[in-house]
């Protein structure tokens, strides 16, 4: 048993004014004396915490350093794959397998420049946020890529679901939406700007918000999707809306925007179904319902309604040249119209524009660049069909539209390039459309001749009439001849469209029987 050690501290008074000095000398002489080991002990631990500190601090220096060395390494990696893409990737998101390229096998020429904006590595994938500035293209855009990892580099893959993250939803007053945590960011910035363009667009229609069913299902996809609207399981039509991630997006447009713009389409042809829901009369007066949702699209207001005067002026201007126009001859803005409903994944026929945005620079590419060589500006051109075919049932019915345009009404809207391979089948779709943009204009017309409702008004009337004399008579009080006298002059003021240029209106007797013949095969009836 140890014994117990007393540490002694000494005090020296020198005289009586030092003792008399001293404040509560009997405290202080109390006063325990430090143990020298617990000193040295604290010292000890103080010095040992300084040199765990420094390891921890320089530890992690060369941890960020090695980390930074692996980044940066990485954006080499990504910013070589970008040069050799720049020569071998056509634009837009195409996943293509590079070639083997050296400085000797790669052109000199100015090519098309990448920019890294921001990456997301993973084991086996990175995502790759890209700027990229092509010279022959008028915008910028951005788009997200993804590349594996392989013995050969890196190559462009799809997205995997890792970076997707997990599905969610969201409703709005008017909306629900499902999609990935990705997009969700913008998907609830989007909610908002979907509800007032859902009201914006009820009233030009003079609907109630209640007319449709709420709320309207939309899903913002990880894969770019065949059609816009959809049935889903549940039995209610869906919009569907590719993610901006998959989509090469014009840099002035972001994520909100594109969603937005991207949902118009969609939501205006449902809008439209509920003002039209009469199937005979939606096959009859087609052009002009097809019409109807052209004009409630520019309305809206997007990103696209800047070309709405663009695209009635290319198509109203001396269509007769457009046949032999070398790509680099159309219209400067024809180009950026282009590029940017390729942006939303859209295509010109979607909006029931007679444009293909073809980029075939040879003769034959050319010849199915526009419709036909005449515009209507006559409503003997834009008049109710010349015949129509019901089915067997008859449930539907089939119509056939002036002038010289043999059309087949099954499948007006299609949207894969595939669809387009046969000329005269492109000519059909077309000169269709060609009477679309046209009624477009009468809609205009009615809007400043007789106000904001007139249109609205038009289009509830087609359940109930066949042909226009009958139609403008009951909506507006007028013939035929005074409204087509108002719309050309409309026309010729806003457009310059001299309404004396030839017309074709011709009835051809084998293009009705081709498209009785159609109806026939195609139905089996």
């Amino acid at each position: 048993m140890g014994s117990n050690r007393v540490a002694l501290r000494w005090r020296m008074i020198a005289d009586d004014a030092d003792w008399e000095q001293v404040q509560n000398s009997s405290a202080q002489l109390n006063e325990p004396a430090h143990d020298l080991r617990t000193i040295n002990r604290r010292r000890r631990l103080l010095f040992l915490l300084c040199i765990f500190v420094a390891a921890a601090v320089v530890g992690a220096v060369c941890i960020w350093q090695m980390a930074q060395m692996g980044l940066d390494q990485i954006t080499v990696d990504l910013e070589d794959t970008f040069t050799l893409e720049s020569w071998t990737t056509p634009v837009g998101t195409t996943a293509v397998s590079l070639p083997i390229a050296t400085d000797d096998t790669l052109p000199s020429a100015a090519h098309v420049s990448v920019d890294l904006a921001d990456f997301e590595p993973r084991t086996e994938q990175i995502l790759a946020d890209v700027v990229v500035n092509d010279p022959a293209l008028p915008f910028s855009y951005r788009e997200t890529r993804c590349y594996e990892r392989t013995d050969a580099g890196l190559r462009r893959a799809e997205i995997g679901p890792a970076f997707w993250g997990e599905p969610q939803q969201l409703q709005s007053r008017y909306f629900a939406f499902r999609f990935f945590r990705r997009d969700g960011v913008a998907v609830a910035q989007a909610a908002s700007c979907l509800d007032a363009l859902y009201e914006q667009l009820v009233v030009l229609l003079q609907l109630n918000t209640a007319h449709t069913v709420h709320p309207i299902k939309v899903d913002v996809t990880s894969q770019i999707p065949a059609t816009t609207l959809k049935f889903g399981d549940d039995g209610n039509q869906w919009l569907v809306i590719a993610s901006p991630a998959l989509m090469a997006i014009p840099t002035t447009i972001d994520d909100v925007d594109y969603l937005v713009q991207a949902a118009t389409v969609p939501l205006v042809r449902l809008l439209i179904y509920d003002v039209i829901d009469n199937d005979m009369a939606s096959q009859r007066w087609r052009p002009l319902i097809e019409a109807a949702r052209l004009w409630l699209f520019w309305e809206s207001g997007g990103p696209l309604s800047a070309w709405r005067y663009d695209v009635t002026s290319w198509l109203y201007a001396d269509v007769e040249q457009w046949a032999s126009l070398s790509l680099s001859d159309r219209p400067e803005r024809y180009q950026q119209f282009c590029q940017m409903l390729d942006g939303f994944n859209l295509h010109p026929l979607d909006l029931s524009i007679p444009l293909l945005c073809n980029t075939d620079t040879t003769t034959a590419g050319a010849a199915v660049y526009i419709f036909s060589t005449n515009w209507p500006v006559a409503l003997d051109d834009l008049a109710a069909p010349l015949a129509c075919t019901k089915s067997g049932d008859a449930s539907r019915l089939y119509c056939l539209y002036p002038p010289n345009i043999p059309s087949r009404l099954a499948d007006l809207a299609p949207t894969a390039s595939a669809r387009y391979d046969d000329a005269d089948e492109i000519r059909r779709l077309l000169a269709y459309r060609a009477q679309v943009v046209a009624m477009t204009t009468i809609l205009e017309y009615v809007t400043e001749a007789y106000g904001p409702s007139a249109p609205v008004s038009l289009i509830h009337a087609l359940d109930s009439y066949e042909d226009w004399d009958s139609l403008l008579l009951w909506v507006y009080g007028v013939d035929t001849a005074t409204f087509e006298s108002g719309w050309q002059e409309y026309v010729a003021r806003q457009y310059g469209v001299d309404a004396d240029q030839p017309t074709s209106g011709a009835v051809f007797i084998d293009a009705l029987a081709r498209f009785e013949a159609d109806v026939t095969v195609s139905y089996g009836r």
